[in-house]
Formats: structure tokens, sequence, C-alpha cells
């Protein structure tokens, strides 16, 4: 019978799909059968049927989106259940992977294997500097799918006793660790822009609704925002009529200082 895997994602623009489908075909040509599976649609009391399973998220603030972390928190546990997991970022994977096998680790989950590539940032800051547009590219998703087509071999490994293979991330003790600490969701709540509905534009039509990964937009009639937010500020990319407005000016300006910063750090005159 053939190895029932699961690959869970998170992805909004599609990046992050690209590359669980890209793994999925990389287990099927091992021999596995798997099931690919939104993560705002998929009960995490599931993963317990499976005999392998992947998440795979982007990295939203230098970490775990909000809504992943829920999602592991809510896990039952799983003793002795391997794993693994994926990574899309914009520049920074800060530290989402070792958060996740922390996190993994609370429900008796071993992660056996880790893969990270770059994704299109759509975070509004970025968006003007279309940075990383165009990828995954074909290099990266070929990759993707070499690093599924090996999964179930390293699992067997570490299976059966070679517990070294088992991935160690280093923890990040620099400026993206102390961001990744610092921007909890009291604190942007603070800092990010506030979502301010366009009466005049709004027509009503639910794309912020039905885009929501957390289900956190109703109409009432327009659009009204509860607890659940992570942040993504996906509702104002998506709306049709741009009437999901937000000021980035002072966000911009702090991301292209930090950025000049970093330039500066790695070309000293």
């Amino acid at each position: 019978m053939a190895e029932r895997a699961a690959i869970v994602y998170f992805s909004q623009t599609g990046n992050t799909e690209k590359v669980a489908e890209a793994i999925a075909r990389g287990l099927e040509r091992a021999g596995a059968r798997v099931d690919r599976l939104r993560l705002e649609e998929t009960d995490p009391a599931r993963l317990a049927e499976y005999d392998f399973f992947g998440l795979g998220t982007p990295v939203f603030y230098f970490k775990l989106p909000f809504n992943v972390a829920w999602f592991l928190r809510d896990m039952r546990g799983m003793e002795g259940k391997l794993a693994f997991g994926f990574l899309t970022e914009g520049g920074h994977p800060g530290n989402a992977f070792r958060e996740m096998q922390k996190m993994l680790s609370r429900k008796g989950v071993t992660l056996v294997d880790a893969f990270r590539c770059l994704g299109f940032d759509t975070y509004p800051p970025f968006v003007g500097a279309n940075r990383h547009l165009g990828h995954p590219d074909e290099g990266e998703l070929s990759a993707a799918e070499t690093f599924g087509r090996g999964l179930l071999a390293r699992r067997e490994r570490i299976r059966s006793g070679e517990g070294g293979l088992v991935p160690a991330f280093e923890r990040e003790r620099g400026r993206f660790h102390r961001l990744s600490v610092l921007l909890t969701r009291p604190v942007l709540f603070m800092v990010s822009p506030r979502k301010r509905i366009n009466g005049g534009k709004c027509t009503k039509c639910g794309i912020c609704v039905k885009s929501c990964p957390t289900a956190n937009i109703r109409l009432a009639p327009l659009p009204k925002f509860a607890w659940r937010c992570i942040y993504c500020y996906h509702c104002e990319r998506v709306c049709p009529e741009r009437a999901i407005e937000c000021n980035w000016t002072a966000m911009k300006k702090r991301t292209e200082r930090q950025f000049a910063e970093e330039e500066s750090s790695r070309n000293p005159a």
C-alpha cells in the first residue's frame, strides 16, 4: 500500500502553493500518495491520519505567521510522528524553522528535513520595488521537487536510528531576531497602518471576506475587522476597487532606512 502523506500549506499569492505542489510531485515519484491541504481549510487533528506530513508557509515578520503558529498550537499530540517543513521568504527567514521545529517537538513530532526558497514579497512596503519578482523560479521549484523525492528515504534513515540527520537550526540573534520578538500582535496593532474603508469605492463584493485567511472580515454592510488579523494586508491587495486604504508612508520610510543600513554594513566604505 502506498505511503499516505499530507502537505498542509498556507499560501496567499501562490508562492508557497507552487513549492507545495513541487514537493508533492517529488513525494509521488518516490511512491507516496499525497493529499494537498490548505491550512485554513484543515482541522489540525486530521494530520494524525497520515503516515507522514509536511507544513509549508511564507515567513511573516521574520517568523511563522500568527495563523500558522495557532495551527501548530492546536495540533493534537502525535508522539513518534515524523514531518518536514518548507518556507518561502522575501529576504530573511529569521527563526521560522527553529520556531516550527520547537512547536512540532512539543507535539511529539520530529522534523526530518526542511526546504526554503525566495518568494515574491507582496508586503506593501516592498511591492513598489518588485522585491524578488519571479520567485520561486524554475530552478527553485526543481530543487523543491528533488527535496520531495528524497524525503521518504531520509525519513526511513532517521527512523532506523540516524539521529544525526535531524536538522538543527542555529538561533538568529541579530536584528531580525530582535524584530521577530518585538513584532508581536499588540505591537503590530500599534505600529501598522490602520485599514480605512472608503465607502464611496466599496461595492460590498465580499472578495476581502473570502480572501482573509483567518475569516477575520465580515460585511456589515461595509467590511468590518475582528481580532484575528495577522497583519498580512492581503485584503488591501485583493480589493478590486482599492476601497481598503492604508497609509504606508511611515512604514516605507522605516524599511528604506533599514535596507540602506544593511547595504552599508555589507559594503563598508
